[in-house]
């Protein structure tokens, strides 16, 4: 549907495949976090869980892909989608792109 619309090309399938992976990733440690803690009883005393680090390691690449894709309201002003031509005759398109 968004390749028909114009909005992605094929050649975004690796950044959609990134941001879905990294939005499930956020999913899943924000739950397990809950779960377990933002802290760790450790040696020197409490310390941060290191799934908050690796979440937010998942953050950074899910912002990055949300910009590449221009899913942010600032980046969307940025993003075009391409002009579709619906007709099925050569004459049309070639009086239509000149």
């Amino acid at each position: 549907m968004l390749l028909d619309m114009g909005v992605l090309a094929q050649t975004d399938e690796s950044v959609l495949a990134t941001y879905c992976e990294a939005y499930a990733e956020v999913i899943a440690l924000t739950r397990r976090i809950r779960r377990t803690g933002y802290t760790i009883r450790a040696a020197q005393g409490m310390l941060a869980s290191p799934l908050v680090g690796i979440r937010e390691k998942a953050y950074t690449r899910l912002a990055r892909s949300e910009q590449r894709l221009g899913l942010s309201p600032a980046d969307r002003t940025r993003v075009r989608a391409a002009a579709t031509d619906d007709s099925d005759e050569p004459e049309e398109w070639w009086a239509a792109s000149n």
